[in-house]
């Protein structure tokens, strides 16, 4: 489960948009929002491709991606 969260303050600390980083995602806004809330699940390439995006690091990437407990 992703720690959307931690996600949306990686997010909004970057200054990128959202619908930037859906087009990089190859995705639409509404899709990443359903991902953002846990609806669906992000893919591999996608935590990927944000991990790029963001510059997260190792550790960042499996405390936001891999969470096992989310508040």
């Amino acid at each position: 489960m992703t720690d959307t969260k931690a996600l949306k303050e990686h997010i909004k600390s970057s200054g990128i948009s959202i619908v930037h980083i859906s087009r990089r995602l190859g995705i639409s806004a509404a899709a990443f929002y359903n991902k953002l809330s846990n609806i669906t699940q992000f893919k591999p390439t996608e935590i990927s491709e944000l991990c790029d995006i963001l510059c997260l690091t190792q550790c960042e990437k499996e405390a936001i991606f891999f969470a096992q407990i989310v508040e």
